[in-house]
């Protein structure tokens, strides 16, 4: 089918000024030299092949590596130590792999959904009643299909846990949304539903980065794409020339008929 089937129309209002500014960012011996912006309402994809650096360069925006260059959020410097203090700042990482960095499987939906803005809920104890009211809000809104917070994040199949992912940072009200593989393991339903989650976050004005080795999401799903290339960017993709051959040809460095 036409992409134009499977994936929403694209937010075509884009916010004044800049939420998140890369400049030459480094990090060990993988992220060598990337830069990019992302404006409010922007859906910025990371194109590049294996090993490009694309995971890297997201672990570095939040603090869970070590890294040089410069980074502002919405005009003011901005360099996380720990995922916490990124948080604070108004930024939230959805890891690829779920099951191992993202959830913890055998606690519930309702914990998972909370945990990552689990002081708002410490009064000074923790209020269990307004933990289920936000976690079956979330439910509800990302058409979790479960039979009630309480069940166990690891019964559910990948899309749902992936949707429970998305909620538990999303709960933490970011500014920025950071996306590694967001639709890695998930069935074609739940994509069009978490690619639709994508497309309203960014109308609403909040900034989206999103990782990906799949060229379908990142034509239907960004305005445009920076293409990553043994830890550097060597190119941008924009919306009217993106084509798989477009973002291949960058990443790979040869020319694709």
């Amino acid at each position: 089918r036409e992409l134009g089937d499977f994936f929403p129309t694209k937010n075509g209002e884009l916010g004044a000024g800049t939420a998140l500014a890369v400049k030459h960012l480094s990090s060990g011996e993988v992220v060598k030299d990337v830069s990019f912006t992302v404006r409010p309402g922007e859906i910025v994809g990371l194109g590049g092949l294996v090993g490009s650096g694309r995971t890297e360069t997201l672990e570095a925006l939040v603090g869970l590596r070590k890294f040089g260059g410069e980074l502002e959020l919405a005009g003011s410097p901005y360099r996380p130590r720990t995922v916490l203090q990124a948080m604070q700042s108004g930024v939230a990482y959805v890891s690829e792999d779920r099951k191992e960095l993202g959830l913890h499987l055998g606690m519930s939906i309702a914990t998972n959904a909370t945990l990552a803005n689990l002081r708002h809920f410490a009064r000074p104890f923790i209020d269990r009643p307004a933990i289920d009211g936000a976690a079956k809000g979330w439910v509800d809104r990302l058409k979790v299909r479960t039979s009630g917070v309480d069940m166990a994040v690891g019964d559910l199949s990948g899309g749902n846990q992936q949707k429970v992912a998305l909620a538990k940072w999303l709960e933490t009200s970011p500014k920025v949304l950071l996306l590694d593989e967001p639709t890695r393991g998930v069935d074609v339903g739940a994509k069009r539903e978490i690619y639709e989650l994508v497309q309203e976050l960014a109308g609403q004005g909040m900034a989206c980065v999103v990782a990906s080795s799949e060229m379908a999401e990142l034509i239907g799903l960004c305005h445009r794409v920076v293409v990553l290339r043994e830890g550097k960017n060597v190119g941008e993709v924009q919306a009217e020339q993106m084509t798989e051959q477009a973002i291949v040809s960058l990443a790979s460095g040869v020319t694709v008929a």
